[in-house]
């Protein structure tokens, strides 16, 4: 998942070929929200904050139910607006639950900090000029995402065009982690 997938599409890439054991046993690879470029999604995930910035420029403080113990100064309220707008970003493309499943807490306390978010990744890219000529002919791809996932069409096109015979399904109403959203459908 996410960026998962990009270390799952780098090993088919550039490791399957090395390995007995990969070449062997590997029958298909999932990939759920994963793009073929971090930077892409980190252009997505940034316009779509930037997005809900500009709308709530139009909000006066309390519409934005900014606390009370916060300062009406300028700085203070545009740091609030931007609060405002990850939180919306965070809730309609990242995660569509009101609360982080245990799950999800638990694996971030395992993880770290060192591979988490797209800076680690950044310079990661694939293309779908590479997928059509080094892709395993005999690897099947499944391709899911939410249909309010950040990881937007634009995020996911070299595989659809590199990789023409993939499934590619875009699950309704789902965002970033499907996964947990909607487990069944999942």
């Amino acid at each position: 998942q996410s960026w998962g997938g990009c270390l799952a599409v780098e090993v088919v890439l550039n490791q399957r070929s090395k390995s007995k054991l990969l070449e062997e046993n590997l029958k298909s690879v999932v990939l759920a929200s994963t793009p073929s470029s971090p930077e892409l999604a980190m252009e997505s995930a940034r316009s779509l904050i930037d997005k809900y910035m500009q709308e709530s420029k139009t909000k006066t403080p309390e519409e934005l139910n900014m606390r009370d113990d916060w300062p009406r100064e300028k700085q203070y309220i545009e740091q609030w607006r931007l609060q405002c707008a990850n939180e919306q970003f965070q809730l309609k493309h990242n995660l569509r639950l009101n609360h982080d499943p245990d799950c999800l807490k638990l694996a971030y306390t395992k993880l770290g900090t060192v591979w988490r978010g797209a800076n680690e990744v950044s310079e990661w890219a694939v293309s779908a000029a590479q997928l059509s000529t080094q892709w395993p002919k005999n690897v099947p791809v499944t391709m899911l995402r939410g249909e309010f996932d950040f990881v937007d069409k634009k995020c996911v096109q070299a595989f659809r065009d590199g990789l023409p015979d993939m499934d590619y399904l875009e699950m309704r109403g789902l965002s970033h982690m499907a996964h947990l959203e909607d487990t069944q459908a999942f």
